[in-house]
């Protein structure tokens, strides 16, 4: 949305309700709980069971793209249908999602994807507290 009329973006909740309701309704929702399920559901279910599938025909490196492109496009998919993404909103949910498949498929464990996710939408909700007191 607003990037180019206003310097961060904001949080209605956050300046309009008592602390504990953000926290409840957006901080821990969007900070936390989300990024797991998410993580959970693209990269240790559908990430993991595409990779399986494919690659005793195709082999490893086929499964792994395979995999990545299926599980990025199908996140991109969900938060599409959340809401109208921009060209922007677009590249950097496909950004995290190739970059948190990877993560998965390199190391064989979800932490690192899930800290990945959850720190980029805790920098997200970092600029939006930055925005509401700033404005």
């Amino acid at each position: 949305g607003g990037a180019n009329a206003v310097a961060f973006p904001t949080s209605p909740t956050l300046s309009n309700s008592p602390l504990f309701v953000w926290v409840l309704g957006e901080a821990l929702p969007l900070g936390f709980i989300g990024p797991a399920v998410e993580e959970l559901f693209f990269r240790c279910v559908l990430c993991v069971c595409v990779f399986q599938i494919l690659r005793p025909r195709n082999g490893a490196l086929v499964a792994g793209w395979g995999a990545t492109l299926a599980s990025s496009g199908l996140f991109l998919g969900f938060h599409a249908v959340m809401g109208p993404l921009t060209a922007w909103n677009v590249t950097q949910l496909f950004v995290v999602g190739v970059t948190t498949a990877v993560m998965v498929l390199l190391t064989g464990r979800a932490w690192s994807a899930l800290f990945a996710h959850v720190v980029y939408n805790g920098s997200f909700l970092a600029l939006g507290v930055a925005g509401t007191f700033l404005q």
